[in-house]
């Protein structure tokens, strides 16, 4: 006896697929084809349901009068062209922004071309796909630079410039976007429905191409394509290929990967050969891999090594035994994957790691790495990971350029070895609570940008910082008793309260920006006011806050650490700190002397009364 469509998807897709579908809408099960439809829709129904219920009604408004698409273009704005050759494809590719346009504007680059589309970068596009450019009339007054911190894929800027590419043997639609990997799915612009441009289009599009490409009312989420009438669910969208958990779609055709094969983000693992291979290598004009340098060093860990794959539901582990060892129990875990995407990564014998590691979304899944060997990372290493809340890399001395970016769920960090960090790392990580770096003395522009849950920092080591670092909501105590010299806009946050600099001799402009709680300056090797010091602090404030940098409040709480140590070293080297500041802040033996009681809080302008006046 043939079994029900229930039945049927629910073995395919999972019982909590099946039910939700018939819990939501029964009829839903007699769509025509409907379990090839959702064969690669992945377990979660709940999120395409309306997608699924569209598929019981679909019509497509055809009026039998259909306007030139470039006219309906037209008048949505645009300035539209079709593609005949390979010039006409990437003319527009002066619109997009580089990846040193991105730096000047200090934003971070999803990857080394910048935002510039991959189409670009695939000389035989036009001959698959229809292929229509457009560009807004007013594009030359939409500026990148004006949509920092705010891009959204369907803002003014996103879709100034589209590029509408259909298959043309049918079934697939992409509207690339000018942000391109900048902003989640960019090849998913306005649904990739092109009635969401301009009403008409997509019957038009239809008519002159003389093609069919399954765009519906009912849009399907983000992460979602459609593939020769499929709903596919991917991880990763790279050169146009779609990666899933055991497939990946090229071209608009869905390729299953072999039992002897496993999909590691966007590389297939060949189990029996133990090789990686890139699905777009050498094909469509594709010269490069995506993730070169992950392949490099995945190679040399299992290098002698025999690779043993263990599963449990829909999770893999990837474990390396020596050759010739026969105890599992010396088995070394190096990947866990999930859907394909790897979430836990261990490299037990990597010192060394190149640029651009695990880059391009490919970290978007990664919940744990550890690489307990590692001394040093290249540049644009693990950024964009919303899922990071582990790192164990405890013999790392050196961070190259832009490397953690964006990990939108760490919250603390350890790096006792790290020494030199270049500009831009940890930009952009917002659950940041705790930090321990304490052999760093090297720390580029722009790092720790934007970490607004970070109350407390103390680097006891650190002796240059470069501009734009130390930025947050809640920052409250600066620590930083080795530092000499300090870049611009560095340290500022409107809860900042205490900043202990005791051999600063040299400030940038505009530091202690937005600081208007800010109580105890110390900076006694600083003697000239840098230009705009303190800027938007009440300018009395200011004026008292620089005159009091040689010296601290009575009451400031020393047993936080390192701050009674740092002004030991202040006093050891007979530096211009206040007779007497150095002793009333060195813990006795029975802990700091306010500890005996509770500490009564005073005004700011009352202490500062108390400073400037003999007590009676």
């Amino acid at each position: 006896m043939a079994k029900s469509v229930f039945e049927q998807i629910k073995k395919q897709n999972g019982e909590r697929f099946a039910k939700a579908i018939r819990s939501y809408d029964n009829g839903i099960f007699d769509v025509p084809g409907i379990v090839d439809i959702v064969k690669y829709a992945g377990n979660d129904a709940e999120r395409i349901m309306a997608y699924l219920e569209s598929l019981k009604q679909i019509s497509i408004e055809e009026t039998g009068v259909y306007q030139d698409p470039l006219t309906l273009l037209d008048k949505a704005g645009y300035d539209a062209y079709y593609v005949a050759n390979l010039e006409e494809q990437n003319r527009i590719a002066r619109y997009f922004a580089s990846a040193a346009d991105l730096e000047n504007w200090r934003i971070n680059s999803p990857s080394a071309q910048g935002e510039a589309l991959c189409t670009f970068r695939d000389p035989h596009r036009f001959e698959n796909y229809y292929i229509i450019n457009a560009v807004k009339k007013n594009v030359d007054q939409i500026r990148r630079e004006d949509f920092k911190g705010k891009e959204r894929r369907e803002d003014e800027y996103g879709t100034s410039v589209i590029s509408i590419q259909i298959l043309k043997k049918g079934g697939f639609i992409s509207i690339k976007n000018r942000y391109n990997h900048t902003v989640p799915n960019p090849d998913n612009t306005f649904n990739s429905n092109p009635d969401n441009i301009i009403r008409g289009l997509s019957s038009s599009l239809r008519h002159h191409f003389n093609t069919d490409f399954s765009a519906q009312k009912a849009t399907l989420p983000d992460g979602y394509i459609l593939a020769g009438g499929q709903i596919v669910r991917y991880n990763y969208e790279q050169e146009n290929i779609y990666f899933g958990p055991n497939f990946y779609v090229k071209d608009g055709v869905i390729h299953r990967l072999k039992d002897h094969e496993i999909m590691i983000n966007s590389y297939v693992f060949d189990m029996r050969t133990k090789t990686l291979s890139y699905p777009g290598a050498g094909s469509s004009g594709r010269k490069t891999e995506e993730d070169t340098e992950f392949k490099r060093v995945f190679l040399k860990e299992i290098e002698g090594h025999k690779v043993i794959l263990k599963k449990d539901k829909d999770t893999q582990h990837l474990f390396i035994r020596k050759e010739g060892e026969k105890d599992p129990a010396k088995d070394i875990e190096i990947l866990t994957l999930k859907d394909g995407a790897i979430t836990a990564l261990n490299l037990p014998t990597t010192t060394e790691i190149g640029d651009d590691f695990l880059q391009n979304n490919n970290a978007r899944r990664l919940r744990s790495f550890s690489a307990p060997r590692l001394e040093s990372m290249g540049i644009g290493c693990i950024n964009a990971t919303y899922t990071l809340t582990s790192i164990n890399l405890p013999n790392l001395k050196r961070l190259g350029n832009g490397c953690f970016i964006s990990l939108s769920n760490l919250k603390s960090l350890d790096l006792p070895a790290l020494t030199k960090m270049g500009f831009k790392c940890f930009h952009y990580v917002p659950e940041l609570r705790k930090v321990n770096l304490p052999a760093l003395t090297s720390m580029d522009w722009g790092c720790f940008e934007s970490t607004d849950n970070l109350e407390s920092v103390y680097l006891p080591s650190l002796i240059q910082m470069g501009e734009d670092c130390l930025h947050g909501e809640d920052l409250r105590t600066v620590n930083l008793p080795a530092l000499i010299s300090m870049g611009p806009d560095c340290i500022s946050g409107p809860r900042l309260e205490s900043v202990i600099l005791p051999k600063v001799s040299e400030m940038g402009d505009i530091c202690l920006s937005y600081s208007e709680s800010l109580e105890t300056f110390y900076a006694p090797c600083l003697k000239k006011q840098p230009p705009h010091f303190a800027p938007f602090m009440p300018p009395l404030k200011r004026m008292i806050i620089w005159m009091k940098r040689k010296q601290l409040p009575k009451d400031l709480p020393v047993a936080e650490a390192g701050i009674s140590a740092a002004l030991r070293t202040v006093e050891s080297e007979k530096s211009t700190d206040p007779k007497g500041i150095s002793a009333q802040l060195t813990p006795s033996a029975n802990g700091p002397q306010n500890q005996q009681q509770p500490k009564q809080r005073t005004s700011f302008f009352k202490r500062l009364r108390d400073w400037f006046l003999p007590q009676k």
